[in-house]
């Protein structure tokens, strides 16, 4: 699995724990496929540890994608997003 960060069409490869700042959208591959996540309006995005179990070799891996949601002062935190296949 590969995960790519944008920031105004230029591309980042996030690093476990780093929060990258202004991200637009994410590119995740896996297995050969490609999906595309728009996010509303640029964001901070963090790529949390991998989790692997083990059993009877599979081997699962897990990973989550931490984004900062803005926060308006009497307005409920919010975030938008569009999930497309890639290309």
């Amino acid at each position: 699995m590969t995960v790519m960060l944008m920031q105004s069409g230029t591309s980042v490869t996030p690093t476990i724990n780093v929060a990258v700042n202004n991200v637009t959208s994410i590119v995740i591959t896996r297995f050969g496929h490609t999906v595309v996540i728009t996010l509303d309006s640029p964001r901070t995005v963090t790529l949390s540890p991998k989790s692997c179990t083990t059993y009877q070799n599979f081997q699962p891996v897990g990973q989550t994608l931490l984004i900062a949601m803005d926060h308006t002062a009497g307005a409920s935190p919010s975030i938008s997003y569009t999930v497309r296949p890639g290309t």
